[in-house]
């Protein structure tokens, strides 16, 4: 707990103490709608359980387009939408609390990524309809009138009534809370609300059809610690989620105490409290001021000190663009933050117009976010085969041709350092597959490389090592013998690897160098083990060796050359043993 009040205390003074005012913002427009009503876009993202496992099965709609999540808790849409402006996107599954959200897109964009976490329906309580009752949870108490309750078609009902509310209080309301900052007052003028939180309870009938109420409830309901600071005077407007309307609806009026709401509403479902403002549309294009977009990061705003959580934060889409509805006639602080939620940089944003839109460029920093995943595909004979790759990662899809030496590149951002592993499937000309690899750990910010060889023609040669005035041999087809080129896993670096075993698997040679070239070469790793004695060579306790490679991927020969070098024997922490130098010779051909 006290880390997470840090973190949060750190992101509050970097958002409101940090803030560089945005530049050559463009002239206040007169059209609120970002733009046409149709439109083509995408929207991915993931479904999780409470326990954070993947969710199969879940049902996923887009502006009326049903999908279901895979076993992987994918879910994927790409198409027309009848109005961009308003893109509605809403989870169901039995058990689970419905969720809504509303995203702003644009002609022809996409955000991904997306991640939800499912909610539990958690019975909390149950009564008589005609008595009324008391729910008491760790964070809410509700008291039903007698006779409060109606059918969904308005009919009286007359029975047991189920409450249910989720286990916990609802936080991170900028993903839990469903719509978007958008709401209508009591006289229907259009706002957006800065808001602090919201409670969900759901009322069930005998036969588990679900009630309405016609009666206000009291309740208490203990909010956020982060929200027990709020600087505002009661009472405070509660607000309920219209879920046919896609918007939040006033719904009387709440009073704070310390940690505590106290009020009355016949709504019940989604209900949030805070302040409405007049609206106007933020347009903002995040960059790094290069080519490079903020895809799929960001763009929180707040106007105080209280608002660092306040208005709902907005995923920056493909083209770089975040569109979000923000209170006019102020300024606004802005802050872009990585998926993982580290904070890049925070801006000022002059004041915008009532119903009026503001074209915003933000530049941030991705250095430490740009990935790329790159490499080459070759045949027996080195040369790059011609068709593409497609690379699955983090549930999205990427394309690339490979092009006349038969390279392939992907360029995405990640914030994760210890990434997720990729999937990799080249297809030839034909659209035959004639490559797949699902082990490619992807790390953040640097270029991760890959290298792979459609030869199946088995390697063959000799390798001997010299040492302590014994020769010993590995040659096939008796022993196993390889060359193969990786990269090494925490920089990238192209890697030549050569390793021989004997048929028992008691003796075994490892050498590797930096490059892929011939000529000399210092060595990266060396090792040479036999029964009883391992030597081993160890940085930093003597000058490593080096190899002389004489030929390298010819027509007859994949390597040759020789090596020689300092070793350890027996080696361990605390007692590296003696000093023992090795040398030899390698040659592998197909």
């Amino acid at each position: 707990m006290k880390l997470n009040r840090l973190i949060i205390l750190c992101f509050a003074v970097l958002f409101f103490y940090g803030c560089r005012k945005g530049e050559n913002a463009k002239e206040i427009i007169p059209a609120l709608t970002p733009g046409p009503g149709a439109a083509e876009i995408g929207l991915s993202g993931d479904i999780k359980n409470p326990d954070g496992s993947a969710a199969e099965g879940v049902d996923v709609t887009i502006d009326g387009h049903k999908i279901t999540t895979s076993a992987s808790g994918l879910f994927e849409y790409t198409g027309k939408v009848s109005n961009a402006d308003k893109v509605k996107l809403s989870i169901s599954k039995k058990g689970y609390f419905k969720f809504s959200k509303t995203f702003t897109l644009e002609e022809n964009s996409t955000i991904e990524n997306l991640s939800y976490l499912l909610v539990l329906e958690q019975t909390v309580g149950s009564f008589g309809s005609a008595s009324g009752g008391t729910i008491t949870t760790t964070y809410a108490t509700l008291v039903f009138q007698p006779n409060s309750f109606v059918n969904q078609d308005g009919s009286a009902y007359n029975g047991n009534v189920t409450v249910k509310m989720p286990p916990n209080i609802i936080s991170e309301y900028a993903d839990k809370l469903p719509g978007d900052t958008r709401a209508l007052t009591a006289t229907n003028q259009k706002v957006v609300l800065d808001h602090w939180g919201g409670m969900n309870v759901q009322v069930y009938g005998n036969t588990g059809q679900l009630l309405k109420l016609v009666k206000p409830v009291n309740y208490t309901y203990k909010i956020d610690w982060r929200y027990v600071y709020i600087n505002k005077s009661n009472p405070i407007k509660i607000w309920s989620y219209d879920e046919a309307d896609d918007i939040w609806k006033e719904a009387g009026d709440a009073t704070l105490n310390g940690q505590y709401f106290t009020g009355s509403t016949t709504s019940l479902s989604y209900l949030q409290w805070g302040t409405a403002y007049p609206q106007a549309l933020l347009r903002a294009y995040v960059t790094d001021g290069n080519s490079n977009p903020a895809s799929f990061f960001r763009l929180g705003c707040g106007i105080d000190n209280y608002a660092v959580n306040s208005f709902s934060g907005v995923r920056i889409n493909s083209k770089g663009v975040a569109l979000i509805y923000v209170p006019a006639n102020t300024q606004i602080r802005t802050a872009v933050a990585s998926p993982c939620y580290d904070m890049l940089n925070a801006f000022l944003i002059p004041p915008i117009a009532v119903d009026k839109k503001l074209e915003q460029p933000l530049v941030v920093n991705l250095a430490l976010y740009i990935t790329t995943f790159e490499g080459k595909i070759e045949d027996c004979g080195f040369n790059g085969v011609k068709g593409r790759a497609e690379f699955t990662f983090n549930g999205k899809k990427m394309l690339s041709n490979l092009d006349n030496n038969g390279y392939f590149k992907f360029t995405f951002l990640l914030c994760q350092f210890n990434g997720y592993n990729g999937k990799l499937v080249v297809y030839d000309e034909q659209n035959k597959i004639i490559h797949q690899n699902s082990n490619n750990p992807i790390r953040a910010g640097i270029k991760n490389a890959y290298l792979a060889s459609l030869c199946t023609v088995p390697q063959a040669g000799k390798v001997t090592i010299n040492v302590n005035g014994k020769t010993y041999t590995f040659e096939t087809p008796k022993d196993s013998l390889s060359m193969s080129e990786t990269f090494e896993p925490w920089n990238g670096s192209p890697t030549t690897m050569i390793s021989a075993h004997s048929a028992d698997r008691t003796q075994g040679f490892l050498l590797t160098y930096l490059g892929f070239k011939g000529g000399k070469v210092d060595l990266y790793t060396c090792g040479f083990s036999i029964p009883s004695n391992n030597y081993t060579m160890t940085w930093g306790l003597y000058e490593r060796g080096t190899t002389q490679i004489t030929k390298y991927k010819t027509s007859d020969t994949l390597i040759e050359g020789t090596f020689k070098t300092k070793t350890n024997l027996n080696f361990s922490v605390g007692a590296p043993g003696e000093v023992v130098e090795i040398s030899g010779s390698f040659n592998i051909s197909r």
